[in-house]
């Protein structure tokens, strides 16, 4: 698993660790805008790449599911910082990654900031239909073929995080995206990583207890909120912020209001 850590040079383990996770094709990359306001308040900070995204392994033999990501994650916590309780950040496809996370573990949990988050009602050991029938290996051939052709490319990528951002992307977002994208057994391995998924729990939303923060922009067309709303009235203890004029990537877009957003709940919380 590929990551990046910005560990504080005094006293480290005396200190909050923060685990960054990105969304949907992300990775380390998204966070970039958030690091030096959490390091300067005093948090130690590690983002991932959840494989096979960004420069983590592209196997297709690994087992996707939220749930099974979220014991990897476990693991990966455990190499780095064994003893801390972690506070998880997920955006999009990650909200449903650090659930699973609070979930299976909550003694590890300090608190979790959910941005635009993805999240699942519950989960059951099961795969659908369509799952199977994209694995079968001609089928995700040839659609992994059509979409390394189609979608991953520069123009593309580019349409997509204007979408996503609710406003034209720099020529350097472009390519922080597309670059990772566009290594070699990427687009098989973003397939497989749906089709194989398989959940190894019954996970149910209720069983999330861990204090939370959720984070949406007013304009969001990927994770609307009022799409995940049913979802977020099922959780305790969860607080909920509404960025007006913005959209899905906001720690992207508006990091200074996001960066304060954020700060003032968790060191709130701190005291």
């Amino acid at each position: 698993m590929h990551y990046r850590a910005w560990v504080l040079d005094e006293d480290p383990d005396k200190k909050p660790w923060i685990m960054m996770i990105h969304g949907f094709a992300g990775s380390t990359y998204m966070w970039q805008k958030s690091i030096k306001s959490l390091n300067d308040a005093g948090f130690n900070v590690v983002a991932v790449d959840v494989p096979p995204f960004g420069y983590s392994d592209k196997s297709r033999r690994i087992n996707h599911s939220v749930d099974n990501r979220a014991k990897l994650l476990w693991s990966f916590a455990s190499c780095i910082n064994p003893n801390n309780q972690w506070v998880l950040f997920g955006h999009s496809m990650s909200g449903g990654i650090v659930e699973a996370m609070a979930i299976l573990q909550p003694q590890r949990v300090d608190r979790v900031v959910f941005v635009a988050p993805a999240l699942f009602s519950h989960l059951q050991p099961e795969r659908s239909i369509k799952q199977r029938v994209i694995a079968f290996p001609p089928f995700e051939w040839i659609l992994g073929g059509l979409g390394k052709v189609i979608f991953i490319r520069p123009k593309r990528i580019e349409k997509l995080l204007e979408s996503a951002y609710g406003q034209k992307g720099s020529s350097e977002d472009v390519m922080a995206y597309y670059t990772p994208l566009k290594q070699k057994g990427m687009a098989r391995a973003i397939l497989s990583a749906y089709s194989r998924a398989k959940p190894s729990n019954t996970l149910n939303i209720t069983d999330f207890k861990s204090e939370a923060l959720a984070i949406w922009g007013e304009n969001d067309t990927w994770v609307p909120f009022e799409r995940i709303k049913p979802y977020t009235e099922a959780m305790d203890n969860l607080s909920i912020v509404i960025i007006k004029d913005t959209g899905h990537s906001l720690m992207e877009t508006d990091a200074e209001l996001f960066n304060r957003i954020v700060l003032e709940y968790l060191l709130e919380e701190l005291h």
